[in-house]
């Protein structure tokens, strides 16, 4: 469904939800502030595949550059799958981007550092989109300036400017309705360096380094990976924002389109048949107990 949206809206928790306003356009006013929940559900992605009713918004279905950006934007990955993301629409083809401050996690990320690291995930995977529409994405990082935490989703992580395109297509651009996060285990094969390379030039990093580790080492930091799921799941702010956050099966995924879930922690076939119904309700005493927290400690481990 496409929505009209209306001047000044600053939250689907305190504000008229798009489901409500059920139009054929989905019209914006300079100083429109949406949310990346807002804009995911006006509508699904446009492929016919599997579960596409879970999708996210496809950028076909929006009429402006800046909203298309928006709707390639909201399909990267991000902590708890918040989308800790708004946006204040400054014309077609620019916008503030700022933390959505109602989808942080204190509990779990109390600088908001890793709801930063999300706001980049997103400039990245945005980026990468438009050049499919025939758009680069010009990005100044803190236009206003750095902030402190209590002004936070007060001002602008990025801005963003929408250029016309002068080189050629991302590469990765076509993968993004592919991208999925899955926990498994792909295979016990090792990577081959060439790929691992190949991987890394596809990427470009610009601000980070991307390595590649195998062996013995890598026994090391699962161990770190696996001690630090014990301090969240045993911290209980931590595990209840965990318990929050959690999308206990299709029926809400579909609904929320947003938090954490079953599949992409692993869990799947009978096994995920049976969690479901444990956790229906996701009643806080039963996701508390220890025998649950000991259950989802010893999947984490098998998963790694």
């Amino acid at each position: 469904t496409k929505c009209r949206l209306h001047k000044m809206v600053t939250s689907s928790h305190n504000a008229e939800t798009p489901t409500t306003m059920d139009r054929r356009m989905f019209l914006f006013q300079t100083g429109t502030i949406i949310t990346a929940t807002m804009l995911a559900q006006c509508g699904t992605a446009a492929d016919t595949k599997s579960n596409d009713s879970m999708r996210r918004p496809h950028p076909d279905q929006f009429p402006t550059p800046a909203l298309k950006a928006i709707a390639l934007g909201i399909n990267a990955p991000n902590p708890h799958n918040t989308q800790a993301w708004k946006f204040r629409i400054v014309s077609d083809t620019e916008l503030l981007m700022y933390v959505d401050e109602t989808r942080i996690l204190p509990a779990t990320d109390p600088p908001a550092r890793q709801i930063h690291i999300g706001c980049g995930c997103f400039l990245s995977v945005m980026t990468a989109g438009i050049s499919q529409h025939g758009y680069a994405a010009a990005c100044t990082l803190l236009p206003e300036g750095e902030y402190s935490l209590a002004q936070t989703g007060k001002v602008p992580v990025a801005h963003i400017r929408l250029i016309p395109l002068s080189g050629s297509v991302d590469p990765l651009a076509r993968q993004i309705y592919n991208r999925r996060t899955n926990r498994l285990a792909y295979t016990d094969a090792e990577l081959p360096t060439s790929t691992f390379n190949a991987m890394v030039q596809l990427a470009n990093p610009q601000h980070c380094s991307i390595k590649l580790i195998a062996g013995d080492p890598l026994a090391e930091h699962l161990n770190i990976l696996y001690n630090g799921m014990e301090v969240e799941s045993g911290t209980y702010a931590t595990h209840e924002e965990s318990r929050v956050w959690f999308r206990e099966n299709d029926e809400k995924i579909a609904q929320h389109r947003d938090g954490i879930n079953l599949p992409a922690g692993g869990t799947t076939g009978l096994r995920k048949f049976v969690a479901e119904r444990l956790l229906k309700g996701l009643d806080a005493d039963d996701w508390h107990k220890p025998a649950t927290v000991n259950q989802t400690r010893t999947g984490f481990q098998n998963w790694a």
